[in-house]
């Protein structure tokens, strides 16, 4: 049986306060199950630069904290955005 490895990628350490780890695990699991892995992880360059934009010279604005990704069966990386608009995003703990 093939586990479905999802990463929890976070923009930075700032935003990885923003978000509710719980949450998150409770979401990822009612979708595949106990037989998923879930790792928790800074974005890389790549990954910050897709959710970047610069608004004006000096001001770069951020339209996503987090990615949530799955590696399905063939290898294939594919970005749930429908599980990331299910994670509450609330103020700084």
């Amino acid at each position: 049986m093939f586990a479905t490895r999802i990463a929890v990628r976070v923009h930075s350490g700032r935003a990885l306060q923003r978000l509710d780890i719980g949450e998150i695990l409770g979401i990822v699991l009612a979708e595949y199950g106990d037989e998923s892995t879930v790792s928790i992880g800074l974005m890389n360059l790549v990954e910050r630069r897709q959710v970047e934009r610069i608004v004006q010279f000096g001001v770069t604005a951020i339209d996503s904290w987090f990615l949530i990704v799955e590696q399905a069966p063939s290898g294939e990386i594919v970005r749930r955005k429908d599980l990331e608009a299910k994670v509450p995003i609330g103020g700084l703990k």
